[in-house]
C-alpha cells in the first residue's frame, strides 16, 4: 500500500511537472520617434555678369535693353517659397565719371520683384540695369561698372 501510495505519488508530481504551463515572453513593440528640422534656405549660384551699351551717340543712357547690352544672370535656390527683388538702393557704383545726380533703376526678370510660391532649384534669375542722368544729359565718355545687388528672402 506504501508502495501504491509512493507510485501514486510520483505519478501525480511528474504529470504536474510535465504538464505545467510553461512560461513565455510576451510579444513587444514600441514606436522609436525620430524628428529634425530642415531651416529654410536660399542660395544664388552661378553668376553671369551682364554688359550696359549706349543708347545712341551722344549717348545719355547706358542699359543692357539698349542693342548691345546683355542681361545679367545668376541662378537662385531655396527650398522654400522666396521673394526675390533688387532695390535702387541695391546698385553701387564702383567706377566712371562722375554722375551727378545719378540715376539707375535695375530690374528683376523685367519687373521689381519676383516670388516663387515654392521651392525652386536653379531658377535662371535676368538683371538688368538702366543708368542715365536725373535730367538726361549727355553721359560722359569713361568706363563705367556697377554692382546690383539682388536678395531672395524666404517666405
Amino acid at each position: 500500500m506504501i508502495r501504491h501510495l509512493a507510485l501514486a505519488s510520483i505519478l501525480a508530481v511528474g504529470a504536474g511537472v510535465m504538464f505545467a504551463p510553461t512560461a513565455k515572453a510576451q510579444d513587444a513593440a514600441e514606436n522609436v520617434r525620430f524628428d529634425g528640422t530642415v531651416p529654410p534656405f536660399c542660395e544664388f549660384d552661378n553668376v553671369r555678369n551682364g554688359t550696359l551699351a549706349v543708347d545712341a551717340n551722344p549717348a545719355t543712357q547706358l542699359s543692357s535693353y539698349n542693342p548691345g547690352g546683355i542681361s545679367g544672370y545668376v541662378d537662385l535656390t531655396c527650398n522654400i517659397g522666396s521673394e526675390v527683388k533688387v532695390e535702387s538702393v541695391a546698385v553701387v557704383k564702383l567706377a566712371g565719371p562722375t554722375l551727378n545726380p545719378i540715376k539707375t533703376t535695375a530690374y528683376i526678370n523685367d519687373g521689381n520683384e519676383d516670388v516663387f510660391d515654392t521651392p525652386v532649384v536653379d531658377e535662371e534669375i535676368k538683371v538688368d540695369l538702366d543708368v542715365y542722368t536725373e535730367a538726361d544729359e549727355i553721359l560722359p565718355a569713361g568706363d563705367y561698372d556697377f554692382l546690383v545687388r539682388v536678395t531672395a528672402t524666404a517666405s
